[in-house]
């Protein structure tokens, strides 16, 4: 099934599966930005994606979470010596 992939504002991937039987459009709103230039990837695409970066995958049956690579250490605050 076609998948569209996004960037919503807390830059997490989402992807969502197109509806059965309609075209793979495009949702429109100002907190999810295309990926891919707008166009709809195989589902083993998008899963390579997930699962190297993390994210959300909305389907028909139901919502799946896909952990990112562990964050890099934070240095805010600490002082060098």
């Amino acid at each position: 099934m076609p998948t569209n992939l996004y960037l919503n504002d807390r830059h997490t991937i989402l992807a969502v599966d197109a509806v059965e039987g309609e075209p793979a459009a495009l949702l429109h709103s100002p907190l999810l930005r295309p990926l891919l230039g707008g166009r709809a990837v195989s589902e083993d695409i998008a899963e390579a994606w997930l699962r190297r970066h993390g994210g959300r995958w909305i389907t028909a049956r139901g919502v799946k979470q896909y952990e990112g690579p562990p964050a890099a250490p934070q240095s805010i605050g600490r002082r060098r010596p």
